[in-house]
């Protein structure tokens, strides 16, 4: 059988195995060699190893730390571990002696060891190879890894009625492989805000309908473009290589400047990777207000706040929901004080959950 790391926390394994085969070895006192070998990494590198996995289950640099600053930790943290486990010792009847010592720092692996591997099950993306599928969804707008009671967090946007269902079932057959086999579907009652944009500042005509072909000129303006803004002799191709649909030049033009008009373009934007240009924490936060009957009007007020891009009504006990991007993790501190802090929101409680990694990494939002 072959094993990877995709699919199992090898390394974390072998650290808890490598603690195993050393306990008998020292304790029977077999050759000095072995003990030499197996104990230098047991005391010098798996403690700090098993803690910095703890912290950061995931191994690819965009999504903690890569594998040079893990091992680097991994022995600066191991000396410091080891001195405070026996300077603990020191002040118990066993005191600081072999036996203590080699069983108290087994004990730490084996504890620390054990909740790296939840923590790998709870947020590796891979766990059971769920993200790839979900990714080939095409309602799906978002996805992050998040660290909580659910380890991903998606956003979906649907056309009608029909098409929710259908993809349901896409993510019920999707879910049926994955280890914890569960999901909770939170349905959005109205967009206050969405990548950075102020819906309440925008001017969107009630009474316009898009058809089929708005629909289409809409979605290849927003997956097909690169670098440039996409031509309509390059939308009229792809209307036809794609979607099978024959639209002269001047007719995309025109139908373009009618969803300007009425509201349905708000913009023209680049997508980036925040976390390449400074953006480190994302957070997916859920408010309660003190008054439930306020929801609009905290909400009005919350939508201008820089550090939150998008915000949702929800149906909810925490009834908005929010996703914060900030510079530096501190930040975030500050922005959740201000919130409760300022008795014009009248915020009672929130719920936060961390992004740990973005699967859909590229997106946009105005830079203030």
């Amino acid at each position: 059988m072959k094993l990877s790391f995709e699919k199992y926390p090898i390394d974390i394994i072998i650290c808890i195995l490598w603690s195993l085969i050393l306990l008998p070895v020292v304790l029977l006192n077999i050759t000095d060699i072995l003990r030499v070998i197996l104990g230098l990494p047991f005391i010098l590198f798996i403690p700090g190893y098993v803690l910095i996995f703890t912290l950061f289950p995931t191994k690819k640099i965009d999504k903690g730390i890569d594998i040079i600053e893990r091992i680097a930790l991994s022995f600066g943290l191991s000396i410091a571990i080891v001195p405070l486990i026996g300077l603990g010792l020191n002040y118990t009847p066993w005191g600081i002696r072999l036996e203590p010592i080699l069983l108290s720092i087994f004990i730490f692996i084996i504890g620390i060891g054990t909740i790296a591997i939840y923590r790998w099950i709870k947020t590796n993306p891979k766990e059971p190879h769920i993200v790839e599928e979900l990714l080939k969804i095409p309602q799906l707008k978002l996805l992050d890894g998040i660290f909580g009671e659910f380890s991903l967090i998606a956003l979906l946007i649907f056309r009608s009625q029909e098409e929710y269902y259908n993809v349901l079932n896409i993510i019920d057959r999707i879910m049926a492989n994955s280890y914890f086999k569960k999901y909770h579907v939170i349905d959005t009652i109205k967009v206050f805000k969405t990548n950075g944009i102020e819906l309440s500042n925008a001017i969107i005509d009630p009474d316009f309908k898009i058809d089929e072909l708005d629909y289409l000129i809409l979605k290849i303006l927003t997956e097909e473009q690169g670098n440039k803004l996409i031509s309509t002799y390059e939308i009229k191709n792809n209307l036809k290589d794609g979607y099978q649909t024959e639209s002269s030049q001047p007719t995309i033009y025109n139908r373009i400047k009618k969803l300007e008009a009425a509201g349905i373009i708000l913009n023209y934007c680049v997508n980036f990777n925040p976390r390449k240009i400074g953006f480190k924490g994302k957070y997916i936060v859920r408010i309660k207000p003190k008054d439930p009957s306020k929801y609009n009007q905290i909400a009005l007020k919350l939508e201008k706040r820089k550090e939150i891009i998008d915000l949702f009504r929800i149906g909810e006990n925490y009834g908005l929901l929010a996703i914060v991007r900030v510079k530096e993790i501190e930040d975030f501190g500050g922005f959740i004080k201000d919130l409760y802090e300022s008795e014009d929101e009248g915020i009672e409680d929130t719920f936060t959950n961390f992004v740990l990694d973005e699967r859909k990494p590229f997106t946009n939002f105005r830079i203030n």
